[in-house]
């Protein structure tokens, strides 16, 4: 075998192996960007289903805790949650402050259009 085939053979090997490695390399992140998605993908039902369990312990904690008071308890809760009802309604009842309108600016004389020289011919 003569030197300037081994050479070339050489050059032929490493090129095939960049176009395999960029080859693989694709498919690889092709695998790995569809891996990503689908676990963001569950990562988001997971959320809301520990969103909508906590939920439902809440308020069976809360059910609980109520089913649980005495009279006169309910009474100081229906108190307070009646003083947390009256300090939040002023806040919701609040008009908007409404931004002012902006005054549009006069054109200065220089940025005025001027009129059209009438045309002699």
């Amino acid at each position: 075998m003569d030197l300037s085939k081994v050479v070339k053979n050489a050059f032929l090997l490493s090129v095939g192996a960049v176009a395999l490695t960029g080859e693989k390399m694709k498919d690889a992140s092709d695998v790995l960007l569809a891996k990503g998605e689908e676990t963001v993908n569950q990562g988001k039902d997971l959320n809301q289903e520990l969103k909508r369990r906590m939920k439902d312990k809440a308020g069976d904690h809360v059910s609980s805790a109520v089913a649980h008071m005495t009279r006169e308890e309910r009474d100081a809760l229906r108190k307070k949650l009646d003083e947390a009802d009256k300090a939040e309604a002023p806040k919701a009842e609040e008009p908007k402050k409404e931004e002012e309108p902006k005054k549009e600016e006069e054109p200065k004389k220089e940025d005025a259009p001027k009129a059209e020289e009438p045309k002699t011919e």
